[in-house]
This record gives structure tokens, C-alpha cells and sequence, in this order.
């Protein structure tokens, strides 16, 4: 099987130095990638192992506390089809965690330039979890629950020519690519989000911004993700968001407030029923956020 990129062309009598002449793929689905050298003639050949061979199943869940804010915990399964060992989590943040939950056997850290919380472990075999086991990840955060990209990979790599310490542009270029493609599994599942988003231009709170992720969130849980499995209680948890937010348009807030307080109270009740973990998360703490924004300032 051949992965072949738009820049690339096949060797020919009259291929350039320094040019990729073919990617294929071997028996591990690993990247065998054929080039040319920069100085001779000669043809030489690569391997760039990709990170997304792991088969991954990701639960998530968040609690507060008064001293860890919200802690966001990640049961993570490596499943059995993997084949794979599970090298790598990076989960995004927008800020540094208030503590990162030390792994036996990981090393962790947070990535301020790529806002990442990163776990990788520390030596193998096994590279860190094996087909058909799980492990627990968890950090704080003064952070709202939010969607986003849970990145996890298996142990990446190349093996080129030990007489090639560097390779042509071309090549790099090849990995580039193949990186951003093929370097993590993707998997959605819940971030946290700076509450900062929710300040207007003149850094007043924006009461219709939050009510409107409130319902993008309802709306995501139960029809694209399967967070929430019965449809009564999204036409329910529906139809009360909708009154909260013509309430704050009307300028009713003392109105928003009750049936902002009926919602919470009816999301506390489908807590591990009709919500995931997941689904209650992002509902109930982000609604939470907005009713204590709107008794703080007497709304």
C-alpha cells in the first residue's frame, strides 16, 4: 500500500537529489520512506513509526472541591485490538493546573507554549499501557469543563540510515506531514476552559454567551456524543435553557435565576442516569458559573 503526498513524485532516471521517491506503508503499518541523497546517487530508505495505532476508549469526569477547584480525572482503556503499548496522553489546558496528579511509572508536566498537559512514561517494556489494560489520569484546575481533543499515541519513532545523520528537506517535510496526520489518536472528551471567555469588550460578564455554551453543550451531549441517552430529559434540560436565556434577553433575570435553578436541580437528579459523566460536567458546573454570576451582581 503506497501513502503518497501531493509533492511528491516517483523516482525516475531523472529524479533530483535530495528527493522523496516513494512512501509505503509495511507489514506494522509502519512508513517506509525512499529518497535520494543529497551528495550522490545513491537511494536510501527510512522508517517513521506513526503514533496512532493505539485503539483507545476514554471516560471522563470532573469534582469539586474546596482546595483542588475542579478535578478533571481520566480513565483512559488501551483496548484489547490495540496491539499496541499506550505511550502518550496530552490533554489541552489553557492554563497551568493547580496540580498535576503524579502516575507511578509516567512523567508528567505541563507545556505552557503548547497549553498541554502531557503524561509520558518512563521506561518499558511495556511502553506504558498494554492492549487490553487501563490507567488513571488527573490533574485541578480553577477552570470550567468544556469539549475538546484528548490526544493519546503509542511509542513513535524513526530508524534512518546510520550513514545519514541528516536527511534532505524533502524528507522533513514527509514527517512534517505525517505527523500531523498520524501522531495521535484523537479522541473527544472534556477540557478545561478559561471562564476569562466569558467577559464582553468593556470586561463585563456576558450572561447570553454562557447561556448560549450552556445550550451548544446540551445540544452536543445528545445528539452528536451520547453523553445524555434519553430524549425527554434533552427536550426537558432544552426547553428550560431556552427560558433562561429569553429571560436575561427580556431583562428578567430573577425569572432566569428559578428556571436556571430547575435546571441545575434536574441535572443533579440524571447525574450517572440519564448523564454521563461527562454531560454533567459541562452542564451542571458551567450553569452553576452562571447562576453565581448572577447573584453576585444582584441580577
Amino acid at each position: 500500500m503506497k501513502y503518497l503526498f501531493l509533492f511528491v513524485t516517483f523516482f525516475s532516471s531523472s529524479v533530483c537529489f535530495g528527493q522523496v521517491v516513494s512512501i509505503e506503508t509495511d507489514s506494522k503499518k509502519n512508513y517506509v520512506i525512499k529518497y535520494v541523497d543529497d551528495e550522490s546517487d545513491s537511494l536510501f530508505s527510512g522508517i517513521w513509526v506513526p503514533g496512532d495505532l493505539v485503539k483507545v476508549f476514554i471516560s471522563s469526569s470532573v469534582e469539586y472541591s474546596e482546595t483542588d477547584k475542579f478535578k478533571y480525572s481520566y480513565r483512559i482503556v488501551n483496548n484489547q485490538e490495540s496491539q499496541v503499548d499506550l505511550y502518550e496522553v496530552n490533554i489541552s489546558t489553557p492554563n497551568e493546573p493547580l496540580k498535576i496528579f503524579s502516575n507511578r511509572g509516567w512523567f508528567s508536566r505541563f507545556v505552557k507554549w503548547q497549553g498541554l498537559v502531557k503524561w509520558s512514561h518512563r521506561s518499558g517494556p511495556p511502553y506504558g499501557i498494554e492492549p487490553g489494560s487501563e490507567d488513571q489520569f488527573n490533574f485541578s484546575s480553577s477552570d470550567l469543563p468544556s469539549i475538546g481533543v484528548i490526544q493519546t499515541a503509542n511509542l513513535k519513532g524513526t530508524s534512518f540510515p546510520k550513514e545519514k545523520f541528516e536527511f534532505p528537506n524533502s524528507v522533513e517535510t514527509v514527517l512534517d506531514s505525517l505527523n500531523k496526520e498520524h501522531g495521535y489518536v484523537n479522541t473527544i472528551s472534556i477540557i478545561p476552559l478559561d471562564p476569562s471567555i466569558w467577559l464582553g469588550s468593556n470586561n463585563n460578564f456576558n450572561y447570553g454567551m454562557i447561556a448560549n455554551a450552556l445550550e451548544s453543550y446540551l445540544k452536543r451531549s445528545c445528539e452528536e456524543l451520547s453523553w445524555i441517552t434519553k430524549k425527554g430529559i434533552c427536550n426537558s434540560l432544552e426547553v428550560k435553557l431556552k427560558n433562561v436565556q429569553k429571560h436575561l434577553e427580556n431583562e428578567k433575570p430573577k425569572q432566569a435565576v428559578n428556571v436556571l435553578k430547575a435546571f441545575l436541580n434536574e441535572v443533579n437528579a440524571q447525574k450517572d442516569k440519564a448523564l454521563s459523566s461527562e454531560a454533567y460536567a459541562l452542564l451542571y458546573f458551567n450553569g452553576e458559573y452562571l447562576l453565581q454570576k448572577l447573584n453576585e451582581e444582584g441580577k
